[in-house]
């Protein structure tokens, strides 16, 4: 569960990190995702846990595509904004596994 919203949630921001490119004309949006779909766990994962302590963080890669370099620069509230839909999908089955463990919620003390 734990790497399916890793995945769900970087996917999530390559796509807006597509729409913040200067020169996106010059790149279609598959391109950019394969581009940096490999560099994912070397550049995004590490901003989105930047995001768990800070109000911003700031992606770069130099050398992005045909010697152009990348940074983007995204809040915390943005990247909130973008996973929403996301997060509330996990609810459910956290409750389902609270109530077949006979766990209520005030039990847990540490995540």
């Amino acid at each position: 569960m734990h790497v399916l919203s890793t995945l769900q949630s970087s996917n999530v921001f390559v796509e807006s990190l597509y729409d913040g490119l200067d020169f996106h004309h010059n790149v279609s949006r598959a391109r950019f995702e394969s581009l940096i779909g490999g560099l994912l766990t070397s550049f995004v994962q590490p901003c989105m846990h930047v995001l768990s302590t800070l109000q911003s963080s700031n992606v770069f890669v130099e050398s992005l595509y045909d010697g152009l370099d990348f940074h983007h620069n995204v809040s915390r509230a943005r990247f909130e904004s973008l996973i929403g839909g996301l997060l509330t999908s996990f609810v459910q089955p956290i409750e389902d596994v609270l109530s077949r463990s006979n766990i209520t919620h005030d039990q847990i003390n540490k995540v």
